[in-house]
């Protein structure tokens, strides 16, 4: 919702509402830091559902056997083809 004003305008309109009322500011101000705190643990839950998401999934993986692999593939070719 800021972002349609410029800072020096936000400065300016909080220096002025500091010398009129003092207490909304500081109201502001703590509501600010809330937000702030609110954003940083979302950031770690969304991490923690994240790594949860992906322990969850790997048991589903299965090995991969890369020799047995190789193997397929250098059997599967046609003579001649390299």
């Amino acid at each position: 919702m800021l972002n349609c004003f410029m800072v020096s305008q936000v400065l300016t309109f909080l220096a002025l509402l500091s010398k009129h009322r003092p207490d909304f500011v500081m109201f502001i101000l703590e509501v600010r830091r809330d937000v702030t705190g609110i954003q940083d643990e979302r950031k770690v839950v969304l991490q923690n559902q994240r790594s949860r998401n992906e322990d969850n999934m790997l048991p589903w993986l299965p090995p991969v056997d890369y020799q047995a692999q190789q193997h397929g593939f250098d059997s599967g070719r046609q003579p001649g083809t390299g």
